[in-house]
This record gives structure tokens, C-alpha cells and sequence, in this order.
């Protein structure tokens, strides 16, 4: 260490025990190099202490209530681009206190200019990425390998999301829990106060007398600025989601994690209405949810008669590939203990892809009967139990089927762990089995290795069948490097998982160079070359990629990106492009080159442009893609989507065009209204979706949905109609 860098960190410490100022901290800071910066920073002790507060605090958005007085807030976010390691130029003050039921978060976030329109969002989980926000990490089992994602504004809206691991990849942006908000305006920015009660969380409780640590870490986005501040501080080298960057939250004693028992029933009401069928179908349903804490980390979730028909529809895509598409979960009931079941590669070879439980290979629905499932964390253990039992559809040919899920996972090391999986689908035609392993290290900020083997037994497949991973990735901000190996077996098909590509053995390399020029409109370029290689499980090589990414985001924030694929395919057996388009066996060679622009996504108006044009098969191929969003004010916003393929084979020539529509109507932050029409011009098919949501409290809802399914032919007609109307209410015990 340098004795420049000596005397900083004594003087930070001096600092830290006087009355300076921040203004004092960024004039010693910016003294420093941006590499001393980082290293002085990263090398801090960052803890803050809650104080317990006794009588009711008034949560309103303001932060005058006396008690918050008596906590000494956090005063300094630091930068992590551009100028990292300096303290933000928006000061950000921040308190935590505590009752025997909840932790209080109060913010006070200041603005040079607070005249500015500062909100728009409204809405719970939708996009807060264009306001000036908040958002409060919180690890409340302190391992660094998981925490809770809230984020508020002005409104006081509620963000939420689940970190499960170290990447934004790794983010469950679906899961919901229990906790409230209040925002205001003010003459110097805007203030909010955030609830969580300690029985959304889940910790271990110390023994008598010791205190509780929590992992804690705040970020405020400044979309205006393009800025993003923290505290910890994190560097560029690191990321915001990975836990372990969190700090320590101190002085917590005397609380108690879990509800015991929460109950949530519901009432449906609905009406159908299909071109199949005569007439209308009527229907009307109860079913309840259940949890129970039987630890302060563990929880028992029971269902029955479960329903999904709030849950919005898949969003349709065309495929003009040889595997399968996928679809993301979107049920809340899988959505909110996912980290404990998640195996495997996502979206090529996830061994627990819950959309096989209650949906169809159509993703039609099949009637959950009842299920049952024990997730949490048991000390170094982290444990996922899950069985489901689907209802037969005679008419169909869909048979009654019971899932079982079983996953345990143990950390090592500060970061790392080691885990073992079953699973099993039955029904009357015979049982699917998966037995299956994997070892994950991540090792300091740059290093990562993940791994898993597992074996397939299936009644209809003689021997079973196997897969295996490896992957070992360097990734800082400057340098990243990884290789990637994926070997699927030929039968390899777990019953409760998904696989886009059986058959294969797929090598993936990748080198990426991500420097910051000193120019005032560039902040970084990046260079990345990957190479796919793929051959079949006979050594045949049915695909082989170079791919030449080169892109630039400015100070702006805007993106520009070029690539070019070099790209070989081999077909063994025909392949149905679509109907009355074949594309034979053989060997192809083909080139694409494509180009993206990105507007700034914190924007209120946004646009992203994609257009690629080349070879495709033993033909061409030209494709754009548009994609606008404009937040109008806090109550409405508006989106969409459009794709088109141009593509010219000697086998024939098509076009397909896909059209999706969004419109989202916040009355107030508990009640909306949202549709979503789709177009898809291959399927020849016109969908809608329209949600009204209502929260009397947190924890329960009341929706109305009403779906449409038209075929646009020689004649336009309703395929059905559907109409539900459905009450949940959380009671806790």
C-alpha cells in the first residue's frame, strides 16, 4: 500500500469520528487515483446499527416522527461508474430502526434540483428503473449467498425481487412478500419510510441475549444522471448482486423470525366460453393456501385446489429453430421458494422446470389437486422438498400425475456448495427418475467454477441416460474469459425438467476485452468473441459458431452493438421449418450480421431497434425487431413489441410478423389495470389479456381477468373466451 493510500485511510477513520463532511471525504478522495480509490474503499469495515425504538411510528412518507432522530444514519453513497469510488453528487441519508414486529427503513434522498418530477412508477413490480429510487438488500440469515431486493420511490411503491446467487441472472423477479411503503415529495427531494415485518424474513435466532446481524446494503439510481450510488461501496469489478458485497447491520436483538401459520383462501367465479363447446361453461371453486414456520428457516407450504387464473399469459414467440422454445415460469406458488429447487443450466438444461407441474406440453392448464413443500435454510443446509399431485383429463388423454421434488444444498467455504437432487414424475404409463449432483466455488471476485452430474432412469428408456456440466469463468470489468461444457445424453429428458438440445456435447469458449476510454461520450467499449461447438453424441458436428460482438455504451447511456455470426449447420434427418417448408439433410454455411441500438433504459421514453440480415439455411434471412416503452405519468404507461422475418429459401418464401401490446393503468399504488394484446401472424392467431388488481392489504388480492383467443382466417372468429373473478385473503397467525 502506498503512503498516499496510508494517510487517506487514517484520515477517513478521523473522518469518520468528526463532524466533516462529505464534501470534506469526496476532496480527500478525489486526491486518489480511481485504483487507490477502489482499493482504499473495498478494504472498509461497512457497518451500520439499528436502534430500537419503543411506541407506534407514524409511516406516512415523511420523515419527521421524533424517533427517527435517534439513529445514526448512513450519509454517503458512492459511485460505481463513472467516476467510481466517489461519493454521489445527490446526497442520500439513510436510517434503520426496529420494534418487537418490524424493521423500519427511513430515506431521505436530496436533490439540487427538486423541482423535478421524481416518480412515476406506482405500481407494485413494475419497472422503477426510469425514477429517482432506493433499494434496500437485505440478507437476514448474514451468509452472503442470498438476500431480499426492496425498492421504493416517492410513491411508495413496492420493488421486490429474490438475489439467489451472485449475477442480475440469478434473480427471482417474481417473488413477492409482505411489507409496505410511504413516499412524498419534499422542498429538497423526496423522503419515503419502508415496513418489513420480521416475519417476511427468515434468521437464525442467537442465543439468549446476543444479537441478531443482519447483511445490509443500499443503491440509489438517479436516472437523470446516469448515476448509480451504493453503500458498501462496489466496485466495477464486482456487482451489486452478489450478496457477499453487502454490509453488517448491527444492534438487532430480541426479535423472532416466521409466521407460524399463514392462511390463504380463495374464492373463484368464472365463466368459458369455447367455439368447441356450445353454450357457456360456468364455474366456481375454493381452494387454500397454507404455510407453516416450522423453523425460524425452514417453512411447510400446503395447497389445494390450487388456481392460477390471475397469472398473466405467456408472452408468444415464433420459432424458427430446430429445439424447443421456453417459457418462464410465471405461478407465484412456484415462484416463491424457487432458490431452493434450482438445478442445471437455465433455459438448456433446467433438471426442475416447474411449468411441467399443472401445464401441458401446449401449456394448457391441468388441475393441481393439492400439493405440499418444505423450503428454507437449516443451518449450512439449504433444503427443497416438493410434492404435487395433478388431476386426469379423460377427455384429452392427459393422465393424473404426482411430482416429487428433492433438493439439498450445503455451503462451503465463505461462498461456495455442494448439493444433491431427486427427482420423479409418475403416472400410469410408468415413472421418470433423476438422481443428480453439483459443486459450485466461487472463488474471490473474478473466479468462478459450477458443475453437476446427473443420471436419468425412465421406464420407457433401457439404461437411462446422463448429463454433466462444467463451467469455469474469469469475469472482472475489464477482462472476462470462461469455457463452457454441456454434454446431454441422446434419451436424456428429465420429466420434471427442461431441455432445449438432447444429443449433444456442447463446447462453449468465450474472451471479452471491456476497456473505459477517457472520452466524455464514451463509458465503456466492448470486444467479445465466442466460439459454439456441437457436436452430436456420435461426434457428428451439427453446429459450429464464431461469433465477433463489438459494442459501445455511452455517457449517455445509450448502447450501440455490431456482431457477426459465422455460422455451420448439420441436419442427419430433415427439418420441418414450417408447413410446406423442408429443409434437407446436408451441411450449411451461412453469415449474419446484425446491429443493435439501445436508448438509455432509465428513461420515461425508450426504444430498442435490432435489425440483422445474412444467410439462413441454404437462403437469406432478414429480421427487425422494435421495441418502444413510454411512461406517460405515474398512471399510465404504454409498450410494445414488434418482430418481423423476411425469410427467402429456395423451398419457399415467408413472412411472419409478432405483435405484442402492453397498457398499464395505476389508479393508485394498490389498484391497476393491465392488458396485454398479442398478434402472431404464424399461428394466425389474436389473443388478449386483461388483469384488474385490486390489494386491500398486503398479502391479498382480488382480481378480475378476462382472456380472448381469436383465429384470423378466411374468417375472423372467437377460438373462446374466458372471464374469472377471484378473492384471496392472507390471514396470519
Amino acid at each position: 500500500m502506498s503512503i498516499r493510500v496510508l494517510l487517506f485511510v487514517v484520515c477517513v477513520h478521523a473522518l469518520a469520528g468528526s463532524a466533516a463532511t462529505a464534501h470534506d471525504e469526496a476532496q480527500q478522495l478525489e486526491t486518489l487515483s480511481r485504483q487507490e480509490r477502489v482499493r482504499v474503499l473495498s478494504a472498509q469495515r461497512w457497518e451500520m446499527t439499528a436502534t430500537r425504538v419503543d411506541g407506534e411510528i407514524d409511516v406516512d412518507g415523511n420523515l419527521a416522527d421524533a424517533a427517527w432522530s435517534l439513529a445514526e444514519p448512513v450519509t454517503t453513497l458512492y459511485q460505481r461508474e463513472t467516476y467510481e469510488g466517489l461519493p454521489a453528487t445527490e446526497p442520500t441519508h439513510i436510517w434503520v430502526l426496529y420494534d418487537d414486529t418490524n424493521l423500519y427503513v427511513g430515506i431521505r434522498s436530496f436533490d439540487s434540483e427538486p423541482s423535478r418530477p421524481t416518480a412515476r412508477a406506482m405500481f407494485r413490480d413494475e419497472n422503477i428503473g426510469s425514477d429517482d429510487a432506493v433499494a434496500v438488500m437485505i440478507d437476514a440469515f448474514n451468509d452472503r449467498r442470498s438476500a431480499v431486493f426492496l425498492a421504493t420511490n416517492a410513491n411508495g411503491m413496492l420493488f421486490d425481487m429474490l438475489q439467489n446467487g451472485e449475477e442480475s441472472g440469478t434473480r427471482n423477479l417474481d417473488w413477492d412478500t409482505v411489507w409496505y411503503a410511504r413516499g412524498s415529495q419534499t422542498d429538497t427531494g423526496w423522503e419515503a419510510e419502508v415496513v418489513v415485518p420480521f416475519k417476511s424474513l427468515r434468521f437464525e435466532l442467537p442465543p439468549e441475549g446476543e444479537e441478531v446481524p443482519f447483511g445490509i446494503g443500499f443503491k440509489r439510481n438517479l436516472p437523470r444522471k446516469n448515476e448509480e450510488t451504493y453503500w458498501p461501496f462496489v466496485s466495477n469489478d464486482s456487482t451489486w448482486y452478489r450478496p457477499a458485497e453487502m454490509g453488517t447491520l448491527r444492534g438487532l436483538s430480541r426479535i423472532r423470525s416466521g409466521r407460524a401459520v399463514e392462511l390463504r383462501p380463495y374464492a373463484l367465479g368464472g365463466a368459458d366460453q369455447s367455439v368447441d363447446v356450445t353454450g357457456t361453461d360456468t364455474r366456481q371453486e375454493v381452494g387454500i393456501d397454507a404455510k407453516w414456520g416450522v423453523t425460524t428457516g425452514l417453512t411447510a407450504d400446503f395447497t389445494v385446489n390450487t388456481d392460477f387464473a390471475q397469472e398473466e399469459v405467456d408472452v408468444q414467440q415464433v420459432n424458427l429453430t430446430r429445439f424447443s422454445l421456453f417459457f418462464p415460469e410465471k405461478r407465484q406458488i412456484f415462484l416463491e421458494s424457487q432458490r431452493s429447487f434450482l438445478f442445471g443450466v437455465r433455459r438448456e438444461a433446467d433438471l426442475v422446470f416447474t411449468r411441467r407441474i399443472g401445464l401441458s406440453s401446449s401449456g394448457g392448464i391441468v388441475p393441481l389437486l393439492a400439493g405440499a413443500r418444505l423450503s428454507g435454510r437449516q443451518g449450512a443446509y439449504n433444503v427443497g422438498i416438493m410434492n404435487m399431485q395433478t388431476d386426469a383429463l379423460d377427455d384429452f388423454g392427459v393422465p393424473g400425475e404426482n411430482f416429487t421434488v428433492a433438493r439439498l444444498r450445503r455451503d462451503i467455504f465463505d461462498r461456495s456448495n455442494v448439493g444433491v437432487l431427486f427427482t420423479n414424475r409418475q403416472n400410469s404409463e410408468g415413472d421418470n427418475r433423476v438422481y443428480a449432483a453439483d459443486l459450485n466455488l466461487f472463488m474471490g471476485r473474478a473466479w468462478s467454477f459450477e458443475s453437476y452430474f446427473a443420471h436419468m432412469e425412465d421406464d420407457k428408456v433401457a439404461g437411462g441416460d446422463q448429463s454433466a456440466f462444467a463451467k469455469l469463468a474469469y469475469e472482472t470489468d475489464r477482462y472476462g474469459a470462461g469455457y463452457r461444457y454441456l454434454d446431454i445424453g441422446e434419451d436424456f429428458r428429465p420429466g420434471v425438467g427442461f431441455v432445449r438440445r438432447p444429443d449433444s456435447r456442447q463446447h462453449r469458449g468465450s474472451l471479452r476485452f471491456s476497456p473505459r476510454p477517457s472520452a466524455d461520450l464514451l463509458r465503456q467499449l466492448h470486444f467479445s468473441y465466442n466460439l459454439d461447438y456441437v457436436p452430436n453424441q456420435r461426434g457428428v458436428v451439427e453446429t459450429r459458431t464464431h461469433n465477433l460482438d463489438v459494442g459501445t455504451v455511452f455517457e449517455s447511456g445509450d448502447a450501440l452493438w455490431f456482431w457477426v455470426d459465422d455460422a455451420f449447420e448439420f441436419l442427419e434427418q430433415p427439418f420441418d421449418l414450417r408447413e410446406g417448408v423442408t429443409i434437407a439433410p446436408g451441411g450449411y454455411d451461412f453469415t449474419t450480421y446484425g446491429v443493435r441500438l439501445n436508448t438509455f433504459g432509465r428513461r420515461y421514453a425508450r426504444a430498442s431497434v435490432i435489425y440483422s440480415r445474412g444467410g439462413f439455411w441454404n437462403g437469406t434471412r432478414d429480421t427487425a425487431t422494435l421495441g418502444l416503452d413510454y411512461r406517460v405519468n405515474k398512471h399510465l404507461d404504454l409498450s410494445g413489441d414488434y418482430s418481423v422475418n423476411w425469410v427467402d429459401l429456395p423451398e419457399g418464401k415467408f413472412t411472419t410478423h409478432l405483435v405484442a401490446s402492453r397498457i398499464q393503468l395505476a389508479f393508485r399504488t394498490d389498484v391497476i389495470l393491465m392488458s396485454l394484446f398479442q398478434y402472431n401472424h404464424d399461428t394466425r392467431q389474436i389473443s388478449s389479456n386483461v388483469r384488474f388488481n385490486w390489494i386491500p392489504k398486503p398479502g391479498s388480492d382480488f382480481f378480475v381477468v378476462y382472456n380472448e383467443l381469436d383465429e384470423w382466417g378466411e374468417v375472423f372468429g372467437v377460438k373462446n373466451r374466458s372471464l374469472s373473478v377471484k378473492l384471496n385473503y392472507l390471514m396470519a397467525f
